[in-house]
C-alpha cells in the first residue's frame, strides 16, 4: 500500500509544464520609440542602426552605442530600454557630450612660473576636459612647490563655465617658504667644518631648496675628491623640521682613509693628469673598475708585486688601447707589466 501512496504522491507534484529546452521562443519586443537624451537627435539619428519597429536586437543596440563613442563627441554613452506596452519598448540613448577644456590660470602664485606650472600641471589646453585627472595635476604641483622649499602649501581647484567648454583654476596658496636653521655634519669628517661648510653652499638662512640641497652633497664629495680622500661617502641629509618654518639639517659623512697615487714609468702623459683622472672615481665606481683592471692586467701577463703598494705603468710604448686597459690597477693589490724585449727600460 505505501509504494502506491508514494507513486500517487510523486504524480500529484510532478511538473506539468512543457520542459524549458522544448518550449517554444519568447518573440522579441519591438522599437515603439527611439529618444536621445543630451544631444539632438537629428544630429546623431544616423548614427544609430536601429529602425522603430523591429524587434529589438542586442547586437545593433551594441553596434549602436560603439558607432556614438566613436564620433568622438561624447564622453559616456548609456543605452536604456523601458517597456510602454505588451510586446514594446522605447529605447533610450543617454549621451554625455564631450568637454573641452578652453583654459588653464594658477591664481596667487609667485614662487614658480606660470610657464613651469603648465608644464608640471600637464594639463591640455583645447583638448577634452578629463576630471580625474585633476587630482594627478594637484599632487605634481604640491611636490613642486615642496621641492623648492614651500613645504605647507595648498591648492584648491575650481572650474567654471566657458564659451566653447570649461575654464579651470588651480589657485594657490603658497604660504611661508621652510628656512634653514642650522647645518650639520656628523660623523668622521675628516677635514674642517668650515670646510664642508663652504663646499655645501647651502647656511643658516636660506630657503630648503631640494635641488640647491642635492648640489650641496656633490660639492661636499667634491672637496673630498679633492682632498685625497677617494673613499669618502657623503650620504643624503636628514630633514628635522623644527616649526612650520624652520628645519635643520643633518647631513652623515665618513671621510674614509686618505689615497695617494704614486705613478712611475708614464711617458705620453703626465702623472698629475693620470692622477686626476684615477681621483675622478667615485668609491663604488674605483671599486669596480680596479677590480675589472686587476682580471685584464692578469690577461695581459701582469704579475703581483711584493713592493708597497703604488700604481705602475710600462713605457711609453705602451701607448696603444689594449696596453692602456691593462695598466689601470688597485693601489691596494698592486700588478707590474712584464717588460717586452722591444721596450728598452722602464722610465
Amino acid at each position: 500500500m505505501f509504494a502506491p501512496l508514494c507513486a500517487a504522491l510523486l504524480a500529484a507534484v510532478a511538473p506539468q509544464d512543457t520542459p524549458l529546452w522544448s518550449a517554444p521562443a519568447v518573440a522579441a519586443p519591438r522599437v515603439a520609440e527611439i529618444t536621445f537624451e543630451g544631444a539632438e537627435p537629428a544630429s546623431v539619428r544616423a548614427l544609430v542602426d536601429v529602425q522603430v519597429g523591429a524587434p529589438l536586437d542586442g547586437r545593433d543596440v551594441r553596434d549602436s552605442v560603439r558607432a556614438l563613442h566613436a564620433s568622438a563627441r561624447f564622453s559616456r554613452v548609456a543605452a536604456y530600454v523601458e517597456p510602454v506596452a505588451a510586446g514594446s519598448v522605447l529605447l533610450v540613448f543617454v549621451l554625455t557630450p564631450v568637454q573641452k577644456l578652453v583654459a588653464v590660470a594658477f591664481p596667487g602664485h609667485q614662487a614658480l612660473a606660470e610657464s613651469i606650472l603648465h608644464q608640471t600641471a600637464n594639463l591640455q589646453v583645447n583638448a577634452e576636459y578629463q576630471p580625474e585627472q585633476l587630482p594627478r595635476a594637484v599632487e605634481a604641483l604640491r611636490a613642486a612647490y615642496y621641492r623648492i622649499g614651500y613645504r605647507h602649501v595648498e591648492i584648491v581647484p575650481a572650474q567654471r563655465a566657458a564659451p566653447g567648454g570649461v575654464a579651470l583654476e588651480l589657485r594657490v596658496s603658497e604660504g611661508p617658504a621652510t628656512r634653514i636653521a642650522e647645518v650639520r655634519f656628523e660623523g668622521q669628517m675628516g677635514l674642517e667644518r668650515d670646510e664642508l661648510a663652504a663646499a655645501f653652499r647651502l647656511g643658516e638662512g636660506d630657503v630648503l631648496n631640494l635641488t640647491l640641497l642635492d648640489e650641496g652633497v656633490r660639492g661636499v664629495r667634491e672637496r673630498y675628491r679633492k682632498s685625497g680622500l677617494l673613499r669618502a661617502r657623503v650620504d643624503p641629509p636628514r630633514v628635522q623640521e623644527l616649526d612650520g618654518t624652520r628645519a635643520r639639517l643633518v647631513v652623515p659623512v665618513e671621510a674614509g682613509p686618505l689615497v695617494r697615487f704614486h705613478i712611475r714609468g708614464n711617458r705620453a702623459f703626465s702623472g698629475a693628469l693620470l692622477s686626476a683622472q684615477l681621483g675622478a672615481q667615485s668609491e663604488r665606481t674605483a671599486r669596480s673598475s680596479w677590480s675589472s683592471a686587476s682580471t685584464k692586467g692578469r690577461r695581459c701577463g701582469w704579475r703581483r708585486s711584493p713592493s708597497p703598494a703604488r700604481l705602475e705603468f710600462p713605457s711609453a710604448s705602451c701607448a696603444s688601447a689594449s696596453c692602456s686597459s691593462c695598466a689601470t690597477t688597485s693601489a691596494a693589490t698592486p700588478l707590474r707589466a712584464p717588460i717586452p724585449s722591444k721596450w728598452s727600460a722602464w722610465g
